[in-house]
């Protein structure tokens, strides 16, 4: 028996290809195929093909991944009937070797029947149906299921059904024999009419839809067509969410593209400003530098004073450049320099006027101060910050 999992998986197949495949000759052979759906509940016969007489016919008429149960006719396929013991096994010795034939088992308590085939049969359907890319799920060399829809059948005498003359009686079989010309009869199955040529392929879908997988299947081929309905599954799957998270990425960036340009202007804009600030410390670390390596630092009265002008200076107000004793006038090639000794000039940027002119106050209110001019003040636009030139001229002393 096979697990409940695996069960839950082939429950999710819909339509299934039952086909007879009768061994006429060496070479020869002709194939019936119906292909049934489940329907609500209902099992529906959507198409029926007769008499093909090669595999690759085969791939025109049965959809892709649409399992395939295969039951075999004609030269090859031996039945016959046997007792049973109480403990379910055939009475006497079954005189065929496992390694050459293959054996399947139909037991109706006392009495039932064995079916024998040889394996090299098999493996070369199994090749066939490989080369045209069909999913096997079973293989049946005997006409045992037909068994599963005798009741809804009610019928009690000999009949055909495909290529066998089965013997009914109080549904069960009581007699199976092969013949050489089929006869065709039609049965009545609810809503459908069958011809016997199709009665066994369809009572083998009707098996499977049913959950009786061990009387139409074998393990190792619902194991493969599990293991591929699987991987397509999965892909499906896997589809689905990058199709979903692909839309859900599409959706949420068209609904904040708006706001996604407004945020990247500003950020451009910060980064301007930010490199400008980044600029402008580096250049005021430099002028530090300077100073302390010019030995005005904190340890003399000219460095206490520069630390005076930052200490008053807004926090509003970006400080780009201070120049002690600045150059009067540019040098001419073989000049002295000539520098103002007492004067600080002071280059710097702010966003209000407010904010210099308040410093400018602060700034007169020291008393080494002399006084405080701005010579500068511009911006290039309203949005930019106003670039300013403070002269701070010194008491001296």
């Amino acid at each position: 028996m096979h697990s409940g999992r695996l069960h839950k998986i082939l429950k999710t197949v819909s339509k299934v290809a039952g086909i007879t495949l009768s061994i006429l000759g060496k070479d020869t052979i002709s194939i019936d195929i119906i292909i049934v759906e489940k329907k609500k509940g209902k099992l529906v016969i959507s198409k029926r093909i007769s008499a093909l007489s090669s595999y690759e016919e085969v791939k025109k008429h049965v959809p892709n991944h649409v399992p395939v149960i295969v039951n075999l006719t004609g030269i090859g396929a031996l039945v016959k009937k046997v007792e049973f013991i109480k403990d379910g096994l055939p009475k006497g010795q079954i005189a065929v070797s496992s390694d050459h034939f293959i054996t399947q088992v139909y037991n109706q308590g006392e009495t039932g029947f064995v079916s024998i085939v040889r394996k090299d049969l098999i493996d070369s359907i199994e090749k066939e149906f490989d080369k045209i890319k069909m999913d096997i799920v079973g293989i049946r060399c005997n006409p045992f299921t037909i068994s599963s829809i005798l009741p809804i059948l009610e019928i009690d005498r000999e009949h055909v059904f495909s290529s066998w003359d089965i013997l009914i009686e109080q549904n069960q079989i009581k007699n199976i024999k092969s013949r050489k010309i089929e006869t065709i009869e039609q049965y009545t199955l609810g809503d459908e009419v069958i011809e016997s040529t199709y009665i066994l392929s369809f009572a083998d879908c009707a098996a499977f839809f049913s959950g009786n997988y061990d009387s139409v299947s074998e393990a190792n081929y619902l194991s493969e067509f599990i293991f591929k309905k699987l991987i397509v599954l999965t892909g499906w799957t896997v589809m689905i969410l990058l199709l979903a998270a692909l839309s859900c990425n599409f959706f949420i960036n068209d609904m904040y593209r708006s706001e996604m340009d407004i945020v990247s202007g500003e950020y451009s804009k910060n980064k301007s400003i930010l490199s400008k600030l980044n600029l402008a410390e580096k250049e005021l670390n430099k002028k530090q530098d300077l100073i302390v390596r010019g030995g005005l630092n904190d340890e003399n009265v000219l460095s206490g004073k520069i630390d005076d002008i930052i200490s008053l200076m807004p926090l509003e107000i970006v400080l780009v450049k201070l120049e002690v004793n600045p150059i009067i006038k540019k040098i001419k090639p073989g000049s002295d320099i000539l520098l103002d000794y007492n004067m600080i000039r002071v280059n710097g940027n702010s966003n209000e006027t407010q904010y210099v002119y308040n410093w400018m106050k602060a700034l007169k209110k020291v008393t080494w101060i002399k006084d405080v001019e701005l010579t500068y003040y511009a911006n290039k636009s309203m949005n930019d910050p106003a670039d300013f030139i403070l002269n701070i001229y010194l008491n001296v002393e």
